[in-house]
């Protein structure tokens, strides 16, 4: 209902942009803004220790995102196998960067509806972990191309995820410049 008074309003999903254009708004623009997070390290420091393997910080309400859910409690079983494994809600900010700087890898996966890029991801980038994500449906409305591979690391299932924290946590270089280079493009 305010969207009339705003000179330009954005969302990062192109149905919702028409849905509006549809109804006479012209001033909605459709950009990526898993970038957009304010949130840095305190610390700078990049040889700091990463003791933690994988770490996950969001809600796990079953009822908010089931399917996530699912997949922390998957997550949570590699501790079996001596896989490091952090996985809490309630931290917020900086608190949530300082796990982000202790983790080799964060694994990120959206709850809200289809996979999709969050700040989360940007911010994790940006704290200098490697970042596991789920395969994103859409990968639009990016100032530069987000790369596989060379930013993030995607995954479609959680056997394929298991796979790659495996294979990620015994090839530390390729984690690492992976790490790096999501560092370079998220700041």
């Amino acid at each position: 209902r305010l969207a009339y008074y705003f000179d330009l309003v954005g969302s990062s999903y192109p149905e919702i942009v028409s849905s509006f254009e549809a109804h006479g708004f012209d001033n909605w623009a459709c950009f990526n803004y898993f970038t957009a997070s304010w949130l840095t390290p305190r610390s700078e420091d990049t040889t700091q220790r990463r003791e933690l393997d994988i770490s996950f910080i969001g809600h796990s309400s079953p009822v908010q995102s089931r399917l996530r859910c699912l997949e922390l409690e998957k997550l949570s079983r590699l501790s079996r196998k001596g896989v490091r494994v952090y996985i809490r809600e309630g931290v917020y900010l900086h608190d949530q960067m300082d796990v982000y700087r202790r983790s080799k890898i964060v694994f990120q996966h959206s709850g809200q509806g289809p996979p999709n890029l969050t700040y989360r991801l940007g911010e994790a980038m940006a704290a200098g972990a490697m970042v596991l994500a789920r395969r994103p449906n859409r990968l639009g409305g990016l100032e530069r191309p987000l790369e596989e591979g060379a930013h993030v690391v995607y995954y479609d299932d959680f056997e394929e995820a298991e796979d790659l924290i495996a294979y990620y946590l015994s090839h530390d270089a390729e984690r690492q410049a992976i790490a790096e280079a999501g560092r370079r493009y998220a700041c």
